[in-house]
C-alpha cells in the first residue's frame, strides 16, 4: 500500500468522551488523514478541529435515540440490502432490542463512512461490533489497556473466553505496554499475530521542564487520579503513618479522591488529618502547577499500562516513585529515570521515601533531566502518530486468507 495514502479512520471509544491519550490520537491522526469518531451519550463541550464526529444516538434520551437511529437507517437506504436494514430496524424498535439497534447503528455508520481502518478503544466495546467484525469486510485494531488485560482476563474466566473467541478474527492489537503484550499472548497467541506496542505521547513543546526545583520540607508528595483499589492508595497512606513515626515531615495530596470515605476514614485511623489532603479534579493546567510546587510524585498502583501521569510527572520535571505494576519498568529505570518499588508493599514505599529524601540534590537533578529525555525519545506525540499509522497500514495490508 502507498504509505502516503490518505486514510479513513474509524475511532471507536464508546461516547465523544474520550480519555486525554485518545483525543491526541485522535487530533494528531487528523492532521494527515480523515479521522471519524463515533460515539453515543454524545454530549461533548469542545469538538476537535478537523475530525468528523458521527453521533449513533443518546441511549438514554429514547426520542433522540430514535430518530438518531431512523436517520443512520435511511442513509443505507440506496446501498446494498439499505432496504432489509429500515425493515431490521423497524422489527428490533417493536421488540425493543436495544442492543440491537446499537450495534444496527454502528454498522449503518461504517457503511457510509467505508473506513481504511477501524480502531476499537477497549476490549469491551467487541459485543457492539460483532457484526461488523463478522463482515471480514473492515481491518479492525483493538487497543489493549491495563485492567482489561492484566486483570479482568485472569479473573473472569466468561470474558476471557469471549475474548478467546473473538480476537483471531481482529486484524490487529495495539497495546500500551510490552508487559500488556504479553499478556495479550496467554489469550490469543499466533505466529501471524500484529501487536504493536506504542507508548502513549505528549506534545511535549507545550510542557516546559520545570528547572527551579525544589526539595521542600516537609516532604510534599504527590498523586493523581480517581480513588480506584487498585491505585493503592490505602497501601500508600499506611506508609504515610510509618514515616510520621520515623520522624519524616511529609504533606501528601491525593488529586482526585475528595469525599472518598475509605480514604478518609483510614487518614483519621492513623491520625494524619495535617498530613494528608483529597481534593477535587482540577484541570490539567492545574495538575501541571502543582506538580512543579510538589517535591515527588507517587504511583502506588497495584495495576496499571503504562501511567499516562507519570509520564507528564517526569516530562515536567518532577521525580518519580513508582511500583513495579504493568509496564512502569519501560518507562522507569530505577534510580537512573526514578525509583521503583515492588508491588503492595507498605514497608517498600517508605524505604522509597526514605531513600529519595537522602538523595542530594546533584542525584535529584541528574534523575530528573534522565527522566525528560526518556519521555522525549520513548513518548513524543509524533512517535505516537508514526507508530500508531504504521500498525494501520501493517493491518490493510495483512494478506487475507
Amino acid at each position: 500500500m502507498n504509505g502516503s495514502k490518505k486514510l479513513n479512520i474509524i475511532i471507536f471509544d464508546g461516547s465523544f468522551k474520550t480519555t486525554a491519550f485518545i483525543n491526541r490520537l485522535i487530533l494528531g491522526l487528523s492532521r494527515r488523514h480523515n479521522v471519524f469518531v463515533l460515539g453515543f451519550n454524545t454530549d461533548i463541550e469542545k469538538k476537535l478541529e478537523g475530525v468528523r464526529y458521527i453521533n449513533l444516538g443518546n441511549n438514554t434520551n429514547k426520542v433522540n435515540f430514535l430518530l438518531v437511529s431512523l436517520k443512520l437507517a435511511l442513509q443505507t437506504v440506496f446501498y446494498s440490502g439499505g432496504i432489509k436494514r429500515f425493515i431490521k430496524l423497524f422489527n428490533m424498535l417493536l421488540h425493543t432490542n436495544s442492543l440491537g439497534v446499537k450495534k444496527l447503528n454502528i454498522s449503518n455508520s461504517i457503511l457510509k463512512i467505508k473506513p481504511d481502518i477501524i480502531h476499537l478503544q477497549w476490549p469491551t466495546l467487541l459485543p457492539l461490533v460483532e457484526d461488523v467484525i463478522s463482515l471480514k469486510k473492515y481491518s479492525i485494531v483493538l487497543s489493549q489497556r491495563g485492567y482489561h488485560i492484566n486483570v479482568r482476563a485472569s479473573v473472569d474466566t466468561e470474558y476471557q473466553n469471549y475474548l478467546k473467541q473473538w480476537y483471531p478474527r481482529l486484524d490487529g492489537f495495539h497495546s500500551v505496554s510490552n508487559t500488556l503484550k504479553v499478556n495479550s499472548n496467554l489469550i490469543h497467541n499466533s505466529a501471524k499475530k500484529i501487536d504493536k506496542v506504542v507508548y502513549s505521547g505528549l506534545d511535549l513543546k507545550s510542557i516546559n521542564f520545570n528547572k527551579s526545583y525544589e526539595k521542600s520540607e516537609p516532604l510534599k508528595l504527590l498523586s493523581v487520579g480517581r480513588p480506584h483499589w487498585k491505585k493503592g492508595y490505602s497501601t500508600m497512606i499506611q506508609a504515610c503513618h510509618l514515616l510520621k513515626e520515623k520522624g519524616l515531615k511529609i504533606n501528601y495530596t491525593i488529586i482526585g479522591a475528595a469525599n472518598d470515605e475509605e480514604l478518609i476514614y483510614l487518614i483519621e485511623a492513623y491520625n494524619l488529618s495535617y498530613e494528608i489532603k483529597l481534593t477535587d479534579k482540577v484541570s490539567q493546567d492545574e495538575v501541571y502547577e502543582i506538580m512543579r510546587r510538589s517535591s515527588v510524585f507517587i504511583l502506588p498502583s497495584l495495576e496499571e499500562g503504562i501511567a499516562n501521569v507519570v509520564i507528564e510527572a517526569m516530562a515536567i520535571g518532577l521525580p518519580v516513585i513508582s511500583t513495579n505494576c504493568g509496564g512502569m519498568s519501560e518507562l522507569i529505570s530505577h534510580l537512573k529515570t526514578g525509583i521503583i518499588t515492588p508491588l503492595n508493599s507498605i514497608d517498600a514505599l517508605v524505604d522509597a521515601v526514605v531513600k529519595f529524601n537522602e538523595l542530594s540534590l546533584d542525584e535529584i537533578e541528574k534523575m530528573r533531566v534522565e527522566a525528560r529525555k526518556k519521555v522525549e525519545i520513548q513518548h513524543s506525540e509524533e512517535k505516537m502518530i508514526d507508530d500508531m499509522e504504521s500498525l494501520y497500514r501493517k493491518c490493510i495490508d495483512k494478506p487475507t486468507v
